[in-house]
């Protein structure tokens, strides 16, 4: 199982934009429902990455 971190931006064209994160690691930006499922993916195939469950996220938190 793979745990991500998701920001999601309002597009008003109806796409999906934002960016995923492994907790404690790696950030990716996505312009496309495509683009995130294809880093998820390839996080979830690759080798364990972040600190696992229970971490807290490298980025700040703020409403958006």
């Amino acid at each position: 199982m793979t745990t991500v971190i998701l920001r999601i931006n309002e597009d008003r064209s109806g796409g999906l934009r934002g960016t995923v994160e492994l907790p404690g690691g790696t950030s990716k930006t996505f312009s496309s429902d495509e683009d995130l499922l294809d880093t998820i993916y390839e996080w979830s195939e690759s080798a364990p990455l972040g600190n696992g469950s229970g971490s807290t996220s490298s980025s700040a938190m703020r409403v958006t």
